[in-house]
């Protein structure tokens, strides 16, 4: 990169990330790396924009850093075992009482927990409870017009189901004895 270099650096919150994502996306085309990382802060986010800031402001004071408040604010760490992991490879030593304060804190906003965005077409997907059903979901997936869907539904109520090997065999060859039949 010639002729650019970095010249400050702030960390922010996830919130903030999606938050400024989300409005850029009203306006522009995403690329893919920002479509992952959208994706990605629409599920892990956990809180809104506002009470993480608010959450971020409290936390300075007991953890003194702003990448460390933010860290946690991520995290949402329920008890001091998961607290200490955020900080494993810090060398900074933290005392019990200002992490069991960190942890009061945090509590207090949990209730602020957002469930996870998932994509709308992730919900709208149909499960198939047995293999006859999930060939119709896939041979109505195929249909392009609703005379064709209408064309599958039909032959799927005509189509045989075998219960055995033996009988998918038999149910083969008359399907190949039709479609001969269909070609002469």
């Amino acid at each position: 990169m010639i002729g650019k270099k970095v010249l400050e650096t702030e960390p922010i919150s996830v919130a903030e990330v999606k938050k400024v994502l989300e409005e850029f996306s009203e306006e522009n085309e995403l690329s893919y790396e920002q479509n992952l990382t959208l994706d990605h802060v629409r599920k892990f986010s956990k809180i809104n924009y506002e009470a993480s800031e608010k959450l971020i402001e409290e936390l300075l004071e007991p953890l003194g850093q702003k990448k460390y408040a933010i860290k946690v604010a991520y995290m949402m760490p329920e008890d001091l075992a998961d607290l200490r992991l955020l900080f494993a490879k810090e060398r900074i030593p933290y005392e019990k009482e200002k992490m069991e304060n960190v942890l009061e804190i945090v509590d207090k906003y949990r209730d602020e927990i957002e469930e996870p965005q998932i994509e709308e077409a992730n919900q709208e997907t149909e499960l198939a409870e047995t293999p006859e059903e999930e060939l119709q979901i896939e041979e109505t997936e195929l249909a392009e017009t609703p005379e064709e869907e209408l064309q599958i539904e039909e032959a799927n109520q005509e189509t045989e189901l075998a219960e055995t090997p033996e009988e998918e065999l038999q149910i083969e060859e008359a399907a190949e004895e039709e479609t001969e039949a269909d070609t002469e």
